[in-house]
């Protein structure tokens, strides 16, 4: 299926936007409701370290009945917010092939 002239255009120039704020942003600082979603289903090291820092930390413990005979788990500070530093040479490629998709639309014949 071909893309229509407008879609084509439309497509290239937001391609283009997305690479000139690649451009200019040099990092980009996550919410903490994502950080901690990503500390949570992060890698296997991280829940290693997560448990073996928190030994109350487990699905098994949460899933167990309550004793009061041991001492309660602190609840989990939220995960501090995680910055993700984009290399500069990504902006370039983005915007170049945006520039050649929009160019590719407006020389596009009428449908």
């Amino acid at each position: 299926m071909a893309m229509r002239r407008g879609t084509t255009m439309t497509l290239g120039f937001v391609l283009i936007l997305i690479g000139i704020q690649l451009n200019v942003v040099q990092s980009y600082e996550l919410t903490p409701r994502f950080s901690n979603f990503l500390s949570e289903n992060g890698s296997i090291q991280n829940d290693r370290q997560a448990s073996l820092n928190q030994p109350f930390n487990s699905p098994y413990y949460q899933a167990s009945f309550e004793n009061t005979s041991f001492t309660q788990p602190t609840p989990l500070a939220p995960a501090p917010t995680k910055v993700i530093s984009i290399p500069n040479w990504v902006c370039w490629p983005v915007l170049f092939f945006g520039a050649v998709i929009f160019l590719h639309g407006v020389a596009k014949p009428r449908d």
